[in-house]
């Protein structure tokens, strides 16, 4: 047993649901708070709530075992999804990406090629077929598809998935500071806008924010309208999926009926405030559970392998789309932007484009993003099944 901890001696006990809620809401609130000063440019408030939760739980405060924790992996992460896609219009990615489109699209196919090559080079253990799945998600849309990907696969160790998630944001941090010295070094770039020394630096736009044709009606009816459909939503995935006798497959229906949604009623969503938002909270409230859920001795047990399984998917990502960008005759900013929203998501991309004074890729930055929200859960559930049936092993052995 970890340290302190088990199911009859933590504090809290499994059953004291307010107790847990505060606990949850604490931990949350604290990272988003060390988000915003100096050490959060080194340290996310993801990382920051995970790690909480580690301290909680391995400490004896709360249990690593609650029907609370099973709650949120059951319903809080497929309410999210759509929350956080119903701004998904396609039609705006295509029109206002541009080039960057082309090579994010290359960077997903490398990052699976990265995915790949790591699974054919090391030993993740018994759910390996699931690891890979979920890195090549991560690598193309970010770490909301890390949380949807692992939900769908059900892993049987939620040590898999701690493991997971510090090896992501251990390697991400690591790619994401090593990517912001390349864009600053003038012997890479291949035009003005690559120095991005000279431009201003607009603050980058919320991702997915509401329209300038926002209804006229109070937050809390949105929020109100947001939940809704995306409860309904899900109640439709899930439906859907049980009557095709696919269950697991209920977050990817999710996700396809959220980008239907957003496509045949974009204007109707773009009016909406605040769901992005609630949708992000959800996920904080994720990641909390998830360091909450992890007994110290199987993270250990999982990190390093999976951080070098993480780190073998992004350089192979950066060592295929760097050079084959530059002999398409791409820039080096936009290489980058799209190798950041692959990687990291639209946030840190379009953050990224704004500090570097590349002020015309910040939208696109956002879109392509966007993008990799919509395709990743596919790819990475899709990989994953794949392994399971044996169908990747001519590629991995």
């Amino acid at each position: 047993m970890s340290l302190l901890n088990s199911a009859e001696s933590a504090l809290v006990g499994p059953e004291q649901y307010f107790a847990q809620v505060a606990i949850l809401g604490a931990l949350i609130a604290f990272g988003l708070l060390v988000g915003r000063t100096r050490a959060g440019q080194y340290l996310s408030g993801v990382s920051v709530v995970m790690l909480g939760g580690v301290a909680v739980s391995n400490l004896g405060l709360v249990p690593f075992k609650a029907p609370l924790w099973d709650g949120v992996m059951t319903y809080l992460v497929p309410l999210a999804i759509p929350l956080l896609l119903f701004k998904a219009d396609l039609r705006r990615v295509l029109a206002e990406a541009g080039p960057v489109t082309l090579l994010f699209l290359l960077g997903a196919l490398f990052s699976v090629l990265g995915a790949l090559l790591a699974a054919a080079l090391l030993d993740a253990g018994p759910e390996e077929g699931k690891v890979l799945g979920t890195f090549a998600a991560t690598y193309i849309g970010g770490s909301m598809n890390l949380v949807a990907v692992s939900n769908a696969l059900d892993f049987v160790d939620l040590g898999t998935v701690s493991g997971t998630l510090a090896a992501d944001n251990i390697v991400g941090t690591t790619y994401l500071v090593s990517i912001s010295i390349l864009s600053g070094l003038k012997i890479f770039a291949t035009s003005d806008s690559d120095a991005g020394v000279d431009l201003p630096a607009p603050a980058p736009p919320a991702p997915l924010t509401a329209g300038e044709d926002v209804a006229d009606t109070t937050m809390i009816t949105h929020l109100a309208i947001g939940l809704g459909a995306s409860a309904l939503i899900c109640a439709l995935a899930v439906a859907l999926a049980a009557a095709l006798g696919v269950p697991g497959y209920a977050v990817l229906l999710i996700t396809l009926l959220a980008v239907a949604a957003a496509n045949l009623l974009p204007r109707q969503l773009r009016s909406l405030r605040g769901e992005f938002e609630l949708g992000t909270l959800f996920m904080y409230v994720f990641f909390a559970v998830i360091g909450i859920s992890t007994d110290i001795s199987i993270l250990l047990h999982h990190s390093l392998v999976l951080a070098a399984f993480a780190a073998i998917t992004i350089v192979v990502h950066l060592a295929l789309l760097l050079p084959v960008a530059r002999l398409l005759g791409y820039s080096l900013a936009d290489t980058l932007i799209a190798s950041n929203a692959c990687i990291a998501g639209p946030a840190t991309a379009a953050a990224m484009a704004a500090s570097r004074g590349w002020t015309h890729l910040v939208v696109p930055a956002v879109m392509v993003g966007v993008l990799g929200y919509v395709i990743a859960n596919f790819i990475g559930v899709t990989l994953a099944r794949l392994y399971q049936a044996g169908l990747l092993d001519a590629f991995l052995r």
